[in-house]
C-alpha cells in the first residue's frame, strides 16, 4: 500500500505527539492552568523548545480538544481576574475559536506563557469585565514579542537536551498534587 508524505508526516505528527503527551485527557492534564508556572518556569524553554503548535494539536487530537484546551485556560482567567463581569460560556467559546484560527503557529507553551504573563499585568488590565477582544489585543502583542525573543534568544538547545527537559517536566507535572472583564486598559 502506498502512503502518500503528507499522510505519512501526519501519522509521524500523531504518532510524536502522543508519545509525548500522551492521549488527549493526559494532555489536557499536562497542559491545565495549575501546570502554566511549571511550564513557564524558562521562558527561552518555552519559546525555543519543541512543543506543538496549536494547529499540530487540532491535527491531533481535533478542534474540540484543542477549544477545551484554550477555554480551560480563559476560564482559569476569569476567575483570576477580580473584576464584576466575568466571559459567558460563548464568549469562553468564540473566544477560543478566534485564538484557534489566529494563532494557528503558535506553540502551547507560548499560549501558557501568555496567560501567565498576562495575569502578571505585563498587558494591561481589565477594568470591569474580561473581554475576548482585549484578550485577542494582548495575545497579538505577545505574538509580536515573541518574533523579537526567537530572534534574539541562543538556539543551541540539542535535541537529546530537549527531549530530556520535557520527560523531566512531565514527570514533575505528574508528581504535582493537581487540587486543584468588558474593559481593558493598556498600561501607561
Amino acid at each position: 500500500q502506498i502512503i502518500s508524505k503528507r499522510n505519512f508526516r501526519s501519522t509521524s505528527l500523531t504518532n510524536s505527539v502522543c508519545k509525548t503527551f500522551g492521549d488527549a485527557k493526559q494532555m489536557l492534564s499536562l497542559f491545565n492552568p495549575d501546570m502554566q508556572m511549571v511550564w513557564c518556569q524558562d521562558r527561552a524553554e518555552c519559546i525555543l523548545g519543541r512543543y506543538p503548535t496549536l494547529l499540530q494539536l487540532k491535527k491531533v487530537y481535533g478542534q474540540n480538544v484543542v477549544e477545551s484546551l484554550i477555554e480551560i485556560q480563559l476560564n482559569d482567567l476569569n476567575k483570576f481576574s477580580n473584576v464584576r463581569e466575568k466571559m459567558s460560556i460563548e464568549q469562553l467559546d468564540s473566544t477560543a475559536r478566534v485564538i484557534i484560527i489566529n494563532y494557528p503557529s503558535m506553540k502551547v507553551t507560548e499560549l501558557l506563557l501568555f496567560f501567565v504573563m498576562l495575569k502578571g499585568g505585563k498587558y494591561g488590565k481589565f477594568y470591569g469585565a474580561v473581554d475576548g477582544m482585549a484578550i485577542t489585543d494582548a495575545l497579538h502583542r505577545h505574538e509580536q514579542w515573541l518574533y523579537v525573543m526567537r530572534r534574539e534568544l541562543p538556539h543551541d538547545i540539542s535535541m537529546s537536551a530537549e527531549l530530556q527537559r520535557i520527560e523531566e517536566r512531565k514527570q514533575k507535572i505528574l508528581l504535582t498534587d493537581n487540587k486543584r472583564n468588558i474593559g481593558y486598559e493598556r498600561n501607561k
